[in-house]
């Protein structure tokens, strides 16, 4: 991305979403949800949500596990730029936290903070509140940050906390009202 290093100088914070952001892991959620349809003998629209998605999570879990996950590597170079520049970075995210662990222990990326799914905040995206909530923990100003999020319930989540945000898919800029 053009000016990144004037970014990282700009900026005390980076907010990285994982999934479709850091890694190319949206596919697996998919899969999953394939797999515990199959697995309990019905169409994804034929059984109760709470019992499909208990076991999609439980699949979701031992796929991130085992199969070969792709990171996004622009993004990923992003994430390094930040560290190297001795800039806190943050990982907001709506994956589960046990998952995020998972994904973030595979990749040895040690974020210096993880806001991951509805234990960090009362609402997930596209709502504020977890990007509020990093705000809150890092004692930061939302001028301070950028948001680098893949689809528009990170983007809107982000700029609704009035965070700067790029578009990682259309690498665009957006600024808060």
């Amino acid at each position: 991305m053009k000016h990144l290093q004037k970014i990282i100088e700009s900026h005390s914070a980076a907010f990285f979403d994982l999934d479709g952001t850091l890694v190319k892991t949206d596919y697996l959620h998919e899969k999953a949800y394939n797999l515990a349809a199959k697995k309990l003998g019905v169409s994804r629209s034929q059984v109760d949500n709470s019992e499909l998605y208990k076991l999609k999570k439980e699949i979701y879990l031992d796929l991130i596990s085992k199969v070969s996950i792709e990171v996004n590597t622009k993004v990923f170079s992003y994430y390094i730029d930040f560290l190297k520049n001795n800039k806190k970075v943050v990982i907001v995210t709506n994956t589960l936290e046990q998952n995020a662990d998972t994904i973030i222990n595979r990749f040895l990326i040690k974020p210096d903070l993880l806001i991951a799914g509805s234990s960090f905040a009362d609402r997930i995206k596209p709502f504020p509140d977890m990007y509020e909530s990093a705000l809150e923990k890092l004692n930061l100003n939302f001028n301070e940050v950028i948001a680098f999020e893949d689809d528009k319930k990170g983007i809107t989540s982000a700029l609704s906390a009035r965070i700067k945000v790029i578009d990682v898919i259309e690498e665009k800029i957006y600024e808060p009202l």
